[in-house]
């Protein structure tokens, strides 16, 4: 059976080795080393980290994004 495709390798939770600055709130976040946090590459080596507060409603809207493309597929495949 054929490898299934990871639309979502760009996006991983990592745990800090060092402080870092939350890219959403430089000023009020931060994340100490041994923190988890979202860790977002941009594809051209390029990176943006995220506390977990502020990662929740990223996420949320990441889920509210797969949940439509869902609804999508499967309503145009009913189509004639």
């Amino acid at each position: 059976m054929p490898k299934v495709t990871q639309v979502l390798k760009h996006v991983s939770v990592q745990t800090a080795g060092a402080k870092r600055s939350c890219a959403r709130a430089r000023a009020k976040h931060s994340i100490a080393k041994g923190e988890p946090f979202l860790l977002v590459k941009d594809g051209q080596g390029g990176y943006r980290n995220f506390c977990p507060e502020c990662a929740e409603p990223i996420l949320e809207v990441a889920q509210i994004d797969l949940d439509r493309l869902r609804v999508e597929l499967k309503i145009q495949a009913q189509e004639p």
